[in-house]
């Protein structure tokens, strides 16, 4: 089975910034291996390195994810990640010279599996990986924002003619079909905290350009459209 790389990217940097940014994960995987004196230490340099993560360059975070990612398992409902102790205790500054002894050998320890719930959902001819959790950091879609934007455009044009001009006539003033002006119109009414997640680059994998237009059975009633696009 092909699956979407950038999908795959987008989940298995997510699940490694939600890792880096909890003390508990971070401690139950290092704690026993760095001096107490350290540990504090650890659980902020792996925070801060979750935080600037968003503004790290593009060459970085692909450095830092195939030094992270030694290994990523696909299964039909899960992804697990095998990060070596080796490298998180490298990035992390739990080897350094001045570590009280005794620091444990982060080579010799078994790597560190981290999983991730996933699905595979089909949105029109595309395949998405969709992950039951937004762990990703946010990345507005510029193409989708684009597609909301028309949508309320529509939906001014439709409201403006007052009902003295048919749904045909606006499709054909904007040049598209009667059809696509319809399924597009109705992306002006999804619920406001839908909309704001789209904006704000939270939407669930699935709910991408092609799918959302060629959702033709769109609800219109709020929480329908939550469940039916994947938001709750």
């Amino acid at each position: 089975m092909r699956l979407p790389a950038a999908d795959l990217e987008q989940a298995v940097t997510g699940r490694l910034c939600r890792f880096l940014a909890s003390p508990a994960e971070v401690l139950d995987s290092l704690g026993s291996l760095v001096a107490p004196a350290r540990q504090p230490s650890l659980i902020e340099a792996a925070a801060a390195l979750a935080r600037a993560w968003p503004t790290t360059p593009a060459s970085k975070q692909r450095r830092t994810l195939q030094a992270l990612a030694s290994r990523i398992i696909v299964s039909s409902n899960r992804i697990v990640i095998h990060t070596p102790l080796a490298i998180v205790g490298h990035l992390l500054g739990a080897g350094q010279p001045d570590a009280e002894p005794p620091e444990a050998d982060l080579a010799a320890a078994a790597p560190i599996a981290l999983s991730i719930e996933t699905r595979l959902h089909r949105g029109g001819l595309a395949m998405k990986l969709v992950s039951d959790r937004i762990d990703a950091p946010s990345q507005p879609d510029p193409t989708l924002i684009r597609l909301l934007v028309r949508a309320h455009a529509m939906r001014r044009q439709l409201e403006g003619a007052g009902g003295r001009t048919s749904l045909e006539a606006c499709a054909e003033a904007v040049g598209v079909t009667a059809s696509y002006f319809t399924r597009v119109v109705r992306l002006a009414y999804l619920a406001p905290d839908i909309t704001v997640a789209i904006l704000d680059g939270r939407q669930p994998a699935g709910a991408d350009c092609r799918s959302l237009v060629q959702h033709s059975r769109l609800p219109l009633v709020w929480d329908d459209q939550r469940q039916a696009l994947g938001f709750r």
